[in-house]
């Protein structure tokens, strides 16, 4: 065979490694992609001295949820960033801290607390916006934006099938 020796495999070459080919490497390369996300927005918000309201990708993330819904739980919110209970209060606690969120009684049940997002807050969601906005600028960059538009609807079909785990 041209370009081989005895000793060594022929190589391989993208196309022939490439997800259309393999899908069972899609999942391997879904969390590859999500790592280098989020190693790209550590990077953007590895500012020598990061604002007050600057909001880890996590926190972001949680802030969302936070805002577009009324009278969130931790139990909602674990739910919806599918961590366990334990962990999505750790992620409240460490926005209360920081200033980001207060808790208050809820109105219906006595027993929960409703999340609530600050000023300080709101700010830190504008600057995480504004992150996320570059990092899907750098897809559009790479990726046909109808491209990404099937990516989206994939991954939300995706978990829509699969619900949390309470």
């Amino acid at each position: 065979m041209a370009g081989t020796t005895p000793d060594k495999a022929p190589r391989t070459t993208r196309a022939e490694t490439s997800v259309t080919s393999d899908l069972g490497a899609l999942p391997h390369l879904m969390i590859r992609a999500l790592k280098a996300m989020i190693a790209d927005l550590a990077a953007r918000n590895d500012d020598p001295q990061p604002p007050a309201h600057g909001l880890t990708a996590v926190h972001g993330i949680a802030a969302r949820y936070i805002e577009a819904n009324d009278d969130v739980t931790v139990v909602e919110l674990a739910a919806h960033l599918r961590v366990t209970k334990q962990s999505a209060s750790e992620i409240v606690a460490a926005l209360e801290r920081e200033g980001g969120v207060v808790r208050r009684p809820h109105p219906a049940d006595g027993r929960a607390r409703v999340i609530e997002l600050t000023d300080l807050g709101r700010e830190g969601l504008v600057e995480s916006r504004k992150r996320w906005g570059e990092l899907i600028a750098g897809w559009e960059a790479v990726v046909q934006p109808g491209d990404l538009e099937v990516v989206a609807r994939s991954l939300e079909a995706y978990l829509e099938a699969n619900p949390p785990v309470a």
